[in-house]
């Protein structure tokens, strides 16, 4: 399978990748779609951050039929390998072949969601279509939070069936996608001068597998966070006087942290049974993830004495917090085979941060009242231990539906060409399709697409067959959906 220009989704995936469109950078993308419109004699309406719609009218003898949408977001990954002269506001893709794949030289591909966005390109000028009025939705800055949705009011969207292409898979169907709240918990602490008698060392927790927490989060890897503040909570439930200076780890609220780090003190006298804790949580937390995170690590060394040290009170409370927290997954999927519905990641914490404890943290699910339960917790374990809570991002999920009349065509057709079930799949990551179904909960909607490799990364592929069919069978779809 060849990457043919005479084919009008190829054309216009080659036009595209010509085009900047990095996230926050997708102004001139935006001008070629209204442009676009403008050629098309189309309806064209872009708002104040560029998200733009255009709309089609149905085809003979279906023009007064429902507004179907199709959905895929502008924006792009801006990855490049070290040594590549690559300007990504200024200089197009370097497309070729190879293996019956696209790619990129030296630089990420922006299939996601290009793919998409040629779909709706051809798709909207094609005059032998057979189709409903339809409603092509192109987004901006997906890929900074969701950031160009989240501006999107009801009355933008006149659909109540959306096929969102920023899916994957060829015959997969993905049916639900998580939302969530992104956090911070600040608690002030006061400061005492170390005493210059005891002995500092640092206790390090490595080793771990980390990961997207909205990806592996339901795989049973361990949190090096929670994993410290067990070790430091054995010392203390075991009367060790153990005075702490610093904690650190993580690297985001939305990734598990695979490693962290405290600086304590203890006494001389009481150094030996320090190590003797850690060495019996290492055994401990090593067996208990045997089976999924095998790899740990906790080290400890000796350290140069700091300045200062948490005061006994604010350390007992600020460790107690961190015990209580909720972390990890709180509720699996049924009908998707334990796909995690809520869970909550303490992503990362800096302490000292001038002076004081900053914690990290990312809620997920399926379900607002599932997110805001959560959050209640956190709010109250922080409360209860005089932090406070500031929320800086949110965003819906989009729950699984049991019915789902877009679902049901697809089954149907993949049934017909490709002579098996299509695959329904759901995910604990953000994704635009919480959001059109928040402006309008009665949307049926369905995530499709091709296939990709690697994306977000510079050894991201498209699969040229893939791509070729799943044209054909998003055609087939959007004739079926004409009453």
């Amino acid at each position: 399978m060849k990457f043919d220009l005479k084919k009008r989704y190829c054309f216009y995936f080659n036009e595209l990748s010509m085009i900047p469109r990095g996230s926050g950078d997708e102004k001139k993308a935006c001008e070629w779609v209204a442009e676009f419109a403008k050629q098309n004699n189309l309806y064209c309406h872009q708002d104040s951050v560029g998200n733009t719609v255009i709309r089609k009218p149905g085809s003979k003898g279906h023009e007064n039929e429902p507004y179907l949408m199709i959905q895929a977001h502008l924006d792009m990954i801006t990855e490049k390998d070290p040594g590549i002269v690559h300007d990504f506001k200024k200089d197009p893709l370097d497309l070729y072949e190879e293996d019956g794949y696209l790619k990129a030289r030296g630089t990420t591909l922006g299939a996601d969601d290009g793919v998409g966005v040629a779909y709706m390109m051809a798709i909207l000028e094609d005059v032998n279509l057979v189709h409903s009025p339809l409603e092509c939705v192109f987004t901006v800055q997906e890929e900074t939070g969701l950031v160009g949705a989240m501006k999107m009011k009801p009355r933008d969207i006149l659909s109540r069936r959306c096929i969102s292409l920023d899916g994957g898979g060829e015959t997969t169907a993905m049916s639900c996608a998580a939302g969530g709240i992104k956090g911070e918990i600040r608690k002030k602490l006061i400061w005492k001068p170390a005493d210059r008698r005891m002995q500092a060392y640092t206790i390090e927790v490595s080793g771990l597998l980390g990961g997207h927490s909205g990806v592996v989060i339901g795989e049973g890897r361990g949190n090096a966070i929670r994993i410290l503040a067990r070790v430091l909570n054995d010392m203390k439930q075991n009367g060790l006087k153990i005075q702490l200076a610093e904690l650190n780890g993580g690297r985001g609220d939305n990734m598990i942290p695979s490693d962290a780090e405290a600086l304590i003190l203890c006494t001389e006298k009481e150094s030996s049974a320090v190590k003797k804790t850690v060495s019996r949580q290492l055994k401990q937390i090593r067996d208990e993830f045997a089976d999924s995170d095998s790899g740990i690590q906790i080290r400890i060394r000796k350290a140069a004495l700091p300045k200062e040290v948490l005061d006994n009170d604010s350390y007992a409370s600020m460790l107690a917090m961190l015990l209580l927290l909720p972390n990890g997954v709180e509720a699996v999927s049924i009908p998707l085979e334990g796909l995690p519905v809520t869970s909550n990641n303490l992503g990362r914490i800096v302490l000292p941060q001038d002076g004081n404890m900053i914690l990290y943290f990312r809620i997920r699910s399926l379900l607002q009242s599932a997110m805001d339960d959560v959050l209640s917790r956190v709010c109250t374990a922080a409360e209860a231990f005089d932090a406070k809570v500031s929320i800086t991002t949110q965003y819906p999920g989009w729950n699984y539906q049991k019915v789902s009349v877009l679902r049901d065509h697809f089954q149907k057709l993949v049934k017909e060409i490709y002579h098996h079930d299509i695959e329904i799949e759901g995910t604990h990551g953000g994704n635009e399709t919480g959001i059109w179904s928040s402006l309008h909960p009665e949307t049926d909607i369905i995530c499709i697409g091709s296939i990709e490799e690697n994306i977000h990364t510079t050894k991201e592929k498209l699969y040229l067959e893939a791509f070729d069919r799943e044209y054909k069978l998003l055609c087939r779809l959007i004739e079926m959906c004409a009453e």
